[in-house]
């Protein structure tokens, strides 16, 4: 099993979740969505993020669209699978879930409607203590969803607490660019709809 590290590159797709015409999960077209995303080379998919619709998925509905992601890409490229819930137990247990089954992190959004600070990092460190200290994760930094934003003393902080790989996702952020990498002393991977990584043992 890949997992992620500092040394992910290149494109992270950010994949959506297909459906049928009654709103059930419509597998045989992951299948064929995961081709075409290989097919254009990208290096590497993001499941379960806003775009795929996570919210509209139950548990059971999440962890079978993941399996049936990493079995169609076999290893070719490393998958990181959204997993932010408003309980720990749920957003821990689907993490697992999708660590057993290959997954190479996860992602993790704030969850709305916190309110300085203090609460997001205090958010953040019961989100690392509730994970595997192995899993690699991936901050997903969306104030324009979740109306919480990320100050880089903040993001510093995290990187302390962080038992293992901390990523950062950034989307249409003022962090993105060369700012970002003289500010962070960190490498911020920037794609066409502003999406970041940033990657780094804690």
């Amino acid at each position: 099993m890949t997992r992620l590290t500092e040394s992910a590159r290149g494109v992270f797709v950010i994949a959506a979740t297909p459906f049928t015409a009654d709103g059930a999960l419509d597998l045989p077209s992951v299948d064929r969505l995961v081709d075409f995303y290989l097919g254009h080379r990208v290096h590497g998919l993001t499941l379960l993020g806003i775009m795929g619709e996570a919210p509209k998925l139950t548990a059971e509905e999440s962890l079978a669209v993941v399996r049936r992601v990493l079995a169609r890409v076999a290893g070719r490229v490393p998958v990181v699978v959204g997993v932010s819930s408003a309980g720990l137990a749920p957003l821990a247990a689907l993490a697992d879930g999708c660590m057993q089954a290959g997954a190479a992190g996860v992602m993790v959004a704030p969850t709305p409607g916190l309110r300085g600070d203090d609460a997001l990092f205090a958010y953040m460190e019961a989100v690392f203590r509730a994970l595997d200290p192995a899993t690699p994760v991936v901050y997903q930094d969306y104030p324009q969803a979740t109306g919480v934003y990320l100050a880089v003393p903040l993001l510093h902080l995290g990187r302390q607490v962080a038992p293992g790989e901390l990523g950062l996702d950034l989307e249409g952020h003022q962090l993105v660019g060369e700012p970002a990498r003289r500010r962070l002393n960190r490498q911020v991977l920037v794609g066409q709809a502003v999406h970041g990584r940033l990657l780094g043992r804690s």
